[in-house]
């Protein structure tokens, strides 16, 4: 609870304000350009929505660093509502803070094999909305414990979210079971 609110005010959000978040190396294969431009369709329409993304390119891989400098030059250009909304954070020491303050999380990428910050978010009792690939469907059960989504497919992801951000309920249970 104290990380939940420390986190929760260091990113100035208010009670009634949903938080996403992706705990995640920015890398293409992950799915981070898929979920920015989804968080951004979805955050028009709901003006609680607020996404973290939590990571940063992986060193030496140039494709990384070219993401990560898309993203940041996308996320500067953002119209001003929506981007102090959307928060780019970089590398963090203890993930688990985070998470911790957020209300559902995010696993966007292609292929994983089997996500860590899944299971930590599963254990911390939140909703998980991941796509339909590697071992994410093992734990990610459609409908019970999350949502699954096609990989690559910034619609039913922005589709996903939006359910999520706007059906308390479905998050609690999702969340508990």
């Amino acid at each position: 609870q104290k990380w939940r609110q420390e986190v929760r005010q260091k990113l100035q959000l208010g009670s009634d304000e949903i938080l996403a978040v992706s705990l995640s190396r920015i890398e293409p294969i992950k799915g981070i350009s898929e979920l920015f431009d989804a968080f951004v369709s979805v955050a028009q329409f709901i003006p609680q929505a607020h996404l973290a993304l939590v990571g940063y390119a992986s060193p030496g891989d140039e494709s990384a660093k070219k993401l990560e400098r898309q993203i940041i030059n996308k996320h500067q250009h953002l119209p001003l509502e929506i981007k102090r909304r959307l928060h780019l954070m970089g590398f963090v020491e203890n993930g688990i803070e985070i998470l911790s303050a957020a209300d559902f999380y995010v696993l966007p990428s292609y292929e994983e094999c089997m996500s860590l910050a899944v299971l930590d978010a599963m254990c911390l009792g939140l909703a998980v909305i991941g796509t339909n690939s590697g071992g994410t469907p093992s734990v990610v059960q459609p409908e019970h414990t999350g949502i699954l989504v096609p990989p690559r497919n910034t619609q039913s992801l922005a589709d996903a979210m939006k359910k999520l951000f706007l059906d308390h309920a479905l998050r609690k249970t999702l969340g508990l079971n």
